[in-house]
């Protein structure tokens, strides 16, 4: 039943990532983002990580979306300056050249060589001696995941200061 369930989520949160990358609305595609947050939130029900799921549904699925959809409000995109992509050639190359980062990150994890520092292998029973779910989160989280979490932060703070100057208006 379980893997008919991981399953389900799956596929969902493959056809709303889909229609996340693939929205022509930015209204849209943040309501995609937020059927991947709860799929996902789902999922780590199914693996048995409460704190997780309910981290995912406040901060992501809440938080962080509010935070999405007052940038795109800002942002007052016209539907001819959505339709107009031509002029973003830059984008598009710098599109595909991240793209080809992630791809060669995803290779190196997946094949175990870009966290091999990491100081745990947090099995269940390293996990209950932990006390549980939240006191194993924030053990990984604050010793051998200190750096990257610090670093989301501010990448957070950076796409803040970023929306504010896109919507400045000149002052005359």
């Amino acid at each position: 039943m379980e893997l008919l369930l991981f399953y389900i989520f799956g596929g969902v949160a493959v056809l709303a990532s889909l229609g996340l990358v693939t929205g022509k609305n930015p209204v849209h595609s943040a309501l995609f983002m937020v059927v991947v947050f709860f799929v996902i939130a789902a999922l780590f029900v199914l693996l048995g990580a409460e704190f997780l799921a309910a981290a995912q549904i406040l901060v992501y699925a809440g938080a962080i979306m509010v935070l999405f959809l007052f940038v795109i409000m800002l942002l007052r995109l016209q539907p001819e300056e959505l339709r107009n992509t031509s002029r973003h050639a830059f984008q598009k190359f710098f599109g595909i050249v991240l793209s080809l980062v992630l791809m060669a990150q995803i290779a190196l994890i997946v094949r175990g060589g870009f966290f091999k520092g990491a100081k745990g292998n947090y099995t269940p029973e390293v996990v209950s001696g932990f006390g549980g779910n939240t006191e194993a989160v924030a053990a990984v989280l604050f010793t051998d995941y200190l750096f990257p979490f610090e670093l989301t932060s501010l990448i957070l703070l950076m796409a803040m200061v970023g929306a504010v100057v896109l919507t400045k208006k000149e002052l005359k």
